[in-house]
């Protein structure tokens, strides 16, 4: 489908893999995770937890079957701890290794 449409739960692995994809090499990225072989792997991880956070306190929106993706956070406080901890944070360590399964 090639609409703009709200992210569904089943096209959200297709999303963050979009992400993870799209960030990799940016600078920040690959400062915070400098092993080359690993850090797409790690960079989904962190992906995964942003783009959870945009489904709970923003909105995420996708086209072509998830191959083009955005996140959107409302004006307001922004990013929060209390949230990028309720959405998964902890669950990422800091070399990018998903500790907590999801659901």
């Amino acid at each position: 489908m090639s609409g703009i449409r709200p992210l569904d739960r089943g096209s959200l692995d297709r999303a963050v893999v979009t992400f993870a994809r799209a960030f990799s090499p940016d600078p920040m990225i690959t400062w915070v995770f400098p092993d080359a072989a690993g850090r797409l792997a790690k960079a989904r991880a962190l992906m995964h937890v942003l783009v959870e956070y945009g489904l709970r306190y923003g909105r995420v929106t996708v086209s072509h079957d998830a191959k083009a993706a955005c996140v959107w956070i409302p004006p307001g406080p922004g990013v929060t701890i209390p949230g990028m901890i309720r959405s998964g944070m902890f669950g990422v360590t800091p070399g990018g290794a998903r500790l907590i399964r999801q659901r």
